[in-house]
């Protein structure tokens, strides 16, 4: 069986150019960032079989050891629509498939909404976000890809489970309060609040999803768009995120396969036509594996 063991481990090779220096590196922010990667690092590999009747299909995949959540997986194709799908089609199968999945995705408990349908190297690509009582998880997505055949080709995916903590005391009002007091900004242009779950470490170790609003503030600098994470039972600042207005991004996209056996040897190779999702910044590489966007 020729299979195409892809992403075993991904390196972007990045570099930021922000619009305005110095003053977009500072780190006067009133709480830590958000550290999602935590335990990533020694991903494992075992097979899996996707959750869609009738495929017989195991593929590899990687889990991670703190969520348990399959970070990736791939394998030989299998049909999943049975023809080139178009973008409703796309989203309802990809819906379907997360829907079924969500245990082993570590979203079991969420509720999912396509986030966007983009086609690009002759691959249908659909984002999936997760929520839970139609609010947003932090970081939580899953991303389903076919080929032309409306084969199932890869999964990504990273979950934080469903416990969640506190509730919704304070009132956005009270929260655009306590983050621009935080943020010790003596004006700003205007702010935006909404509720979100943020992800966090709970003291038995294991990742619960915390209450919190995400107040974004706009002050005069363009180099300076602090995101506040307000505790949504405390008022107190968890997290905060500087999320410039303008920021160049290029780079490389580089990767290990196994080219055609689950046996062979490791070789590096690039990655074209790859979604990035580097930050706040959503694009792909080109044929060469390459990249280079500007965010707003």
């Amino acid at each position: 069986m020729r299979n195409l063991f892809a992403l075993v481990l991904i390196a972007i090779l990045a570099h930021h150019s922000p619009a305005v220096q110095p003053a977009s590196d500072r780190l006067d922010l009133p709480a830590p960032g958000i550290d999602l990667a935590a335990g990533l690092a020694s991903v494992s590999s075992e097979p899996w079989s996707p959750p869609v009747s009738g495929t017989g299909a195991t593929w590899q995949a990687f889990r991670s050891p703190v969520t348990k959540c399959i970070l990736l997986a791939a394998g030989q194709p299998f049909t999943l629509i049975g023809k080139a799908p178009s973008e409703d089609e796309l989203a309802t199968a990809a819906l379907q498939f997360v829907n079924r999945a969500a245990t082993d995705i570590d979203l079991e408990g969420c509720r999912f909404k396509i986030a966007q349908i983009t086609h690009t190297g002759g691959s249908g690509i659909a984002l999936v976000r997760a929520f839970i009582d139609d609010v947003p998880v932090y970081g939580a997505y899953a991303i389903v890809v076919v080929n032309r055949q409306g084969q199932l080709i890869q999964v990504k995916a990273r979950g934080f489970g469903s416990r969640t903590a506190g509730h919704y005391a304070i009132d956005e009002t009270y929260a655009r309060t306590a983050a621009l007091q935080a943020a010790g900004l003596k004006s700003i242009d205007s702010s935006r609040a909404s509720k979100w779950y943020l992800p966090r470490y709970g003291e038995d170790g294991t990742i619960v999803l915390n209450a919190a609003y995400q107040v974004e503030l706009f002050p005069p600098d363009p180099s300076h768009r602090p995101a506040i994470f307000i505790d949504a039972v405390t008022g107190i600042p968890v997290a905060a995120e500087n999320r410039i207005e303008h920021e160049r991004l290029s780079g490389t996209v580089t990767g290990l396969i196994k080219p055609l056996y689950g046996s062979d040897q490791l070789h590096s190779r690039t990655f074209p036509h790859e979604w990035l999702l580097h930050e706040r910044l959503e694009t792909y590489t080109d044929p060469s594996g390459n990249f280079a966007s500007f965010s707003r």
